[in-house]
């Protein structure tokens, strides 16, 4: 406790009461001359009585034998009114009883006249002065007192003061009001181990003697039961200290049960956001606004190969390419307010060493005071798309170029058969013949005419996984005998690949040469899957392998082998026949690594 130094002694006012007029000027002239007081003097008790009643003095000075009241009446009087102003007996009378009497009752000091008045009025002075500043003191360390004890129980936070057992000895209001008692005398005593519940009571009592031994004041929490049996947590510091002469512990302590619940709803909101981001497919990482990462789910780390670990603390400027930093920079700045939106795509190279598309969508996170604290990134790997809609654009290109041909062939056979009419009406002779290429002409544009069709459904093509054993089931339809070794397996095509898969089967009943099976397998070349479908039939000549996937070949394929080819290239598919002539054709289809999965495999194509 803090107590303030008394300020100095000046100006004191004295109440001098004797009942000898000559001692009354005699000893105001001392007093205020050699002591510098302002000094009201009176001739008997009851006018002194008078002049307190109208005024406060800062001490009383009272001779002992007076008539009606003498000095230690009027001592008396005045403690049971409850004045305590310094007062001293100053008397002729010498008994040491009388003495006695008056400290007991209250005096401060007790002097006996005679001798040398100069020294004795020297001594008086100087008892005033020492009972002026005790009294002064006195009154502060109590107003200090009750400043500290209305402080303390004015304070929300509990404040308990217990002894090397833990009993309690002092505490505040908030204090009995936590521990759930009536009165605060019902707190006495009660040792603070018995608010602890047994499950934590070993590792309390643990800390309770480290308190006691070093004076802990690290912040504890705590939790705790009282007397009315409700759970609470509390935080508390700890101060070894000595009360009223024996050691004890100051413990200072807060009800934090509201922030410990809000805490736990924090913590389970932050684990289903978690669980949540950490289920996306989308990069998502928080940044600060040098860009130093602070967050980052396992999606993204997947993307850069590295843990969160190793991403946490690093400046995601550092992981772009050189070219996209300054873009990003430009980009961020559009961030200047809640509610702001920018995005910006990118190209990086994934852990495959393939090119990966990302399209970012940013936002910020701003304080209660609007600044910006943080970046929230989410990104979307749009490889597939950015390729399907180049394989669209290429495709359309492609069928384009396909349909034009077509047309100008349809185009060039009108051109012949005018002239075969022509011909028809000058040379009668010719005309069966004329007739004969007419309708072969005629049977040309229904192929073209039946191509461009083809061509305008592949026009509005749309990859998809094709399931390859239940296509084949389900949509090849042969006299050949098919086996099919294929299983669970998916292929990214256009959905004509049942036509393509048909035309095979078809051309080998055709002109396979008495071929009576098909078999469908496949087979791994690499990172890459070679689907394979050979008959049992002639086969291709050498010299003929690569003709019949020519346009213009149309001895026996015609355009069916040539559409077909155009129709895997879409979804970059390659066709090629590898058999032995003789020994039966053998078609092989390409396909990529990441055109093929297991059938069911949502996350990766690709055969496991």
């Amino acid at each position: 406790m803090v107590v303030p130094y008394p300020p100095p002694l000046r100006g004191l006012r004295i109440l001098y009461v004797d009942d000898e007029p000559a001692l009354l000027e005699l000893g105001m002239t001392f007093m205020e001359s050699q002591g510098g007081f302002t000094v009201d003097i009176a001739d008997s008790a009851s006018a002194g009585l008078e002049m307190i009643g109208q005024r406060s003095f800062d001490a009383i000075v009272s001779d002992y034998q007076m008539p009606e009241m003498d000095g230690l009446q009027l001592l008396k009087h005045l403690r049971a009114q409850g004045n305590d102003t310094p007062f001293i007996i100053f008397t002729g009378r010498g008994r040491e009883e009388v003495a006695i009497e008056a400290l007991n009752s209250g005096a401060d000091f007790y002097l006996q006249k005679g001798g040398n008045p100069r020294a004795q009025f020297a001594e008086l002075i100087n008892m005033v002065r020492q009972s002026v500043q005790r009294h002064r003191s006195e009154r502060l360390v109590q107003e200090a007192e009750v400043n500290l004890r209305n402080i303390v129980n004015s304070m929300g936070d509990g404040l308990m003061v217990v002894d090397t057992e833990g009993r309690a000895i002092s505490y505040n209001k908030a204090a009995v009001a936590m521990a759930g008692v009536s009165t605060p005398e019902d707190l006495h005593g009660i040792r603070i181990q018995d608010f602890i519940p047994p499950e934590h009571l070993p590792s309390f009592q643990s800390f309770f003697r480290q308190a006691c031994e070093s004076g802990n004041t690290e912040l504890t929490r705590f939790r705790a039961v009282n007397l009315q049996g409700r759970s609470i947590w509390l935080e508390s510091t700890n101060t070894r200290t000595v009360y009223e002469g024996q050691d004890a512990l100051l413990i200072v302590f807060r009800d934090i049960s509201d922030r410990m619940e809000l805490e736990g709803r924090l913590r389970d909101s932050e684990e289903k956001y978690r669980s949540i981001v950490e289920s996306q497919r989308d990069l998502i990482c928080r940044f600060l606004p040098d860009t130093t990462i602070s967050f980052v789910n396992q999606t993204f780390c997947r993307a850069f190969g590295m843990t969160s670990q190793e991403l946490i603390g690093r400046r995601l400027m550092d992981l772009l390419p050189a070219e996209d930093r300054l873009a990003l920079e430009s980009i961020l700045k559009g961030v200047s307010s809640p509610g702001d939106i920018v995005s910006n795509e990118n190209v990086m190279q994934s852990l495959n060493g393939e090119a990966m598309v990302l399209e970012w969508i940013s936002s910020g996170i701003f304080d209660a005071e609007g600044r910006l604290t943080e970046y929230q990134s989410v990104g979307r790997d749009t490889s597939s798309f950015a390729k399907a809609k180049q394989s669209i654009g290429v495709a359309g290109k492609k069928m384009q170029l396909l349909c034009d041909i077509a047309r100008q062939d349809i185009f060039s056979r009108i051109c012949a058969c005018r002239g075969y009419l022509e011909l028809m009406e000058t040379d009668d002779g010719s005309r069966p013949v004329y007739a004969e290429r007419l309708e072969g002409m005629l049977r040309k544009m229904e192929k073209d005419l039946e191509f461009t069709e083809h061509c305008e459904k592949l026009r509005d093509f749309n990859p998809q996984w094709c399931n390859i054993y239940e296509m084949v089931r389900d949509n090849i339809v042969s006299g050949l005998r098919i086996q099919n070794d294929i299983k669970n397996l998916e292929v990214f095509a256009d959905p004509m690949l049942d036509k393509a898969l048909q035309n095979i089967c078809t051309n080998a009943e055709q002109h396979g040469g008495n071929a009576k099976s098909m078999r469908i397998s496949h087979r791994q070349q690499g990172d890459d899957l070679v689907i394979i479908l050979e008959d049992d039939g002639v086969g291709v000549r050498e010299d003929m392998k690569e003709r019949i996937f020519q346009r213009c070949y149309e001895r026996r394929y015609g355009y069916g082998l040539f559409l077909i080819r155009e129709i895997l290239s879409i979804t970059d598919i390659g066709i090629r026949e590898t058999g032995e002539f003789g020994q039966g054709a053998r078609f092989e289809l390409l396909v990529p690594k990441e055109r093929y999965r297991k059938a069911g495999d949502k996350v990766k194509p690709g055969l496991q």
